[in-house]
């Protein structure tokens, strides 16, 4: 599956790009208009971003819904059990700590809004339909409002000489 399409990057309304200790949630629509998310701290994916700009959607490309290679037995010589695969979640070897992106399932199209499950927290978050609003636990009490940011708004430098 390679995703050439859409990403987006969110932030909790109220910060900014320039803050250190704050989560980033990637939103990917793949080619098939399926969406998947993942989350980063900042400082991680700032430096992901610095290296190359299309680094989240390399990762994605680079993912496989296999989750496990099986077990396979030298004495038998054969694989005693299949590979597993979810097909909820794609594993990035990119990603830290086997990190995945999981899948976002459309509940509903409200008037303003899409409604979607994560697949893998069972939460549901709305978004604007041009994406530059997404609210967290939108059915909950206390909902978390996050804007989209641009890339360019993460990727500090360009190169060393923009330090001096």
């Amino acid at each position: 599956m390679t995703a050439k399409s859409e990403i987006w990057y969110y932030i909790d309304s109220g910060h900014s790009p320039e803050e250190s200790n704050i989560q980033v949630t990637i939103v990917i629509k793949d080619n098939s208009g399926q969406l998947w998310s993942y989350s980063e701290p900042i400082s991680t994916l700032k430096q992901n971003l610095l290296n190359n700009r299309d680094y989240y959607i390399d990762a994605f490309n680079k993912g496989t819904h296999k989750i496990d290679d099986g077990y396979y037995s030298s004495v038998f010589g054969k694989q005693l059990l299949q590979p597993t695969y979810d097909e909820n979640k794609i594993l990035s070897p990119m990603l830290r700590s086997y990190g995945f992106f999981a899948r976002l399932i459309v509940l509903e199209k409200t008037e303003k809004s899409y409604v979607v499950e994560d697949s893998f927290s069972h939460g549901k978050i709305a978004f604007s339909f041009d994406f530059k609003t997404m609210v967290g636990g939108c059915d909950k009490v206390n909902p978390i409002y996050c804007t989209s940011v641009p890339v360019d708004r993460f990727i500090v430098r360009r190169s060393i000489d923009d330090l001096f």
